[in-house]
């Protein structure tokens, strides 16, 4: 359902804007901003909201003028209930405030002359509404703010109708939001419009607010200006706005749907690229530097089961043609080592990850993960694996379908397997670590952890039920290590990508329980299903002193798959804690050095 647009007579909107201040600079793109959105959300084009149900306030005085109508309109949605406001935002020790036209200086009391965040949020989130999706937009300094007060909210017992949440903030919680001077519009909602008019090429016939937030994320960060935040609960990430116009050719008709322009160095604040974001760096531990970017998860809290959901889709993903040539070479170089008598891979079927939403639960402020799959094979996976190779128009694979895209919007069929590592700490708190076969056909002869299991469309698959993440990991240390499930408790500690390769996966660890490591080599003697994968075993006591050295020793220097060392600190950070696995490993390193 979240796939359908909102139905426009059970659905409203509230578009509060401040273009005129007493004690604050003017915004005049701020009305040009309301004017906009208005003519999108009310235009049968893009979605037909009728007019009465499309509440804009500009310049209000009181908080009495956006909360009357604010609480008014939620009480009267049963579909859509959106929330947008483009002004100045002030920040201090009690929250995030929406400024009215005579809102003073912070230390002046601003929290008793604007608006407060707080009635916005419980008023959106948390009252009874009948409204199935919601969705709140703040272009305004320190909106991430909206964010950090657990925007996407448990819903209660009689909220549980509602599809999903979304929560967008032009910039973080420390940093200001920019209007260019000159600009038709503010820089966030600039984009935003600008990719609500024209649509995006290629997309679905209607556009989802993670397709749409991350185009305008994109362009934004490109253009040197800050990169906004989103928040979304449930299935709020897959909840459609609008018709993508782009489908029906180029728009040209009268809205002002010019994106903002780059940013001016000098006239207005400068902002870090997306490139140096410290959020999208790879893991780096002392001098160790990974491809391995985690985009979920600390060690030190774990990610429960019941929050990670896997959707399948029944279609096929579909390979590019230059990669669908690669692709049936592949094929045929397999198959003539099959008929030779050679080793060689067969085609197992598995999934592609076409979309991955991350929330949160405001209680507990664990995770909660939505990963949606489409069908793939191995085969897929290794034409997309061939990174280097250049193609007829003489890129490379990488800089064709990787190097252009957000991590997280690179193409489906780039991601055309799904992996968990396992570090496995036994009974004797020894952790084991395996060295891969030259036999396996990823990252073969380099050290890793001691199960590492791919995502199966066949066996992963039973009973026609969507995949469990933590099943597949439970496979992995059944085939690998003999282990059943009553033997460990297995916590999920991060969600990640393999940036070299544009792999998805998950990292685990697993605490036996009654199995010690005497034990372990023992059971692997007498036969495992996958023994033929590791070649060689150690075991490293599970303290920092010790795995620290193992990992950084020379003798394995450059000989790490990409997810271990990460998943090693991690498991780490999980039993002593972030703080004392920092200072701890850097006393060694330094150490080590000095030796």
């Amino acid at each position: 359902m979240s796939s359908l647009l909102p139905r426009p007579e059970r659905s409203q909107a509230v578009l509060v804007g401040g273009s005129q201040y007493e004690f604050h600079p003017d915004i005049e793109s701020v009305d040009r901003n309301l004017d906009a959105l208005r003519r999108i959300l009310t235009d049968p084009a893009y979605w037909g909201l009728p007019q009465e149900n499309c509440h804009v306030i500009r310049n209000p005085e009181r908080a009495d003028d956006v909360m009357t109508v604010l609480e008014t309109a939620a009480e009267r949605a049963t579909d859509a209930l959106i929330f947008y406001f483009a002004g100045h935002g002030l920040s201090d020790e009690g929250g995030l405030y929406l400024a009215l036209k005579n809102t003073r200086k912070p230390r002046f009391a601003a929290r008793y002359d604007s608006v407060h965040y707080e009635w916005v949020r419980s008023a959106m989130l948390q009252g009874d509404s009948p409204a199935t999706r919601r969705i709140v937009i703040l272009d305004c300094c320190y909106s991430g703010q909206a964010a950090d007060e657990q925007m996407g909210v448990v819903m209660g017992d009689e909220n549980t109708d509602v599809h999903g949440t979304v929560v967008w903030a032009a910039t973080t919680p420390t940093r200001l939001a920019v209007a260019p001077r000159e600009a038709t519009y503010t820089a966030f909602t600039g984009e935003l419009v600008h990719t609500l008019h024209s649509g995006i090429e290629g997309g679905a016939e209607v556009l989802d607010m993670d397709t749409i937030f991350r185009r305008v994320s994109r362009s934004l960060v490109a253009k040197g200006y800050p990169q906004p935040d989103q928040h979304n609960r449930a299935l709020g990430g897959q909840l459609a706005l609008v018709r993508n116009r782009a489908l029906d050719g180029p728009v040209e008709d009268g809205l002002p749907g010019v994106p903002v322009p780059a940013l001016v160095r000098g006239r207005e604040r400068a902002f870090a690229p997306f490139g140096s974001s410290a959020s999208w760096e790879p893991f780096t531990w002392g001098p160790l530097q990974t491809d391995l970017l985690i985009v979920e998860g600390d060690g030190e809290s774990v990610i429960p089961e019941d929050s990670v959901h896997v959707r399948t889709i029944d279609e096929d993903v579909e390979l590019p043609e230059d990669l669908y040539a690669v692709r049936a070479r592949i094929e045929a170089e397999q198959d003539a080592k099959r008929l030779a008598g050679e080793q060689y891979f067969w085609n197992g079927l598995n999934y592609a990850v076409d979309r991955v939403t991350i929330g949160r639960i405001a209680e507990s402020e664990a995770p909660e993960i939505y990963i949606q799959l489409l069908n793939s094979d191995y085969y897929n996976f290794q034409a997309t694996q061939q990174l280097d190779e250049v193609l007829p128009d003489g890129l490379t694979v990488r800089a064709k379908y990787v190097d252009p895209y957000d991590p997280l919007d690179v193409p489906a069929f780039m991601g055309s397997s799904f992996g968990t590592n396992v570090a496995v700490i036994t009974r004797d708190e020894k952790l084991i670590v395996s060295r891969r076969s030259n036999m396996v056909g990823s990252h073969p002869g380099t050290w890793n952890s001691s199960a590492n299991e791919a995502l199966s469309r066949v066996v992963d698959n039973s009973a026609r039920q969507a995949p469990n993440i933590f099943n597949v990991a439970r496979r992995g240390l059944s085939e690998e290590l003999a282990l059943s499930p009553d033997e460990y408790r297995l916590n999920m500690l991060a969600l990640t990508i393999d940036k070299g390769t544009h792999q998805w996966g998950a990292l685990f660890m697993a605490r036996l329980r009654r199995v010690t490591s005497d034990e372990f080599i023992a059971r692997r003697s007498r036969g495992v299903s996958d023994k033929w994968e590791h070649d060689r075993h150690e075991l490293v006591d599970f303290e920092i002193d010790p795995v620290t050295r193992f990992i950084f020793d020379e003798e394995r220097t450059g000989l790490w798959s990409p997810t271990a060392p990460g998943l090693f600190y991690l498991a780490l950070v999980n039993k002593y804690g972030k703080v004392a696995v920092e200072r701890e490993s850097a006393r060694v390193l330094q150490r080590m050095r000095r030796a």
